[in-house]
């Protein structure tokens, strides 16, 4: 049985979450990061960090959110092995 407490902490959870995504949809807008793999197709960190001049450290973990947040099912897959990244259709 839920409490309101339980209740509250799950609201606020999920707004937390919901924070992250929309910081990672902002980044990847302003960082051009989703317009270089609609036009340019899939990438590695490091091609997607050369194509778009920023840095492949912060291109791994912004795709790494894609590829497991909520947002990942419309936006990124991940190629495992190749950990290759592209944007869904």
């Amino acid at each position: 049985m839920s409490t309101p407490a339980d209740a509250l902490v799950d609201r606020l959870f999920t707004a937390a979450l919901g924070t992250f995504d929309l910081a990672g949809v902002y980044l990847g807008d302003r960082l051009g990061w989703y317009r270089s793999l609609s036009e340019d197709g899939p990438a590695t960190p490091e091609e997607l960090a050369e194509r778009t001049r920023t840095d492949a450290r912060y291109a791994r973990e912004w795709l790494e959110q894609q590829a497991v947040g909520a947002s990942s099912r419309s936006m990124a897959s991940i190629r495992e092995r190749l950990r290759l990244y592209r944007l869904r259709a």
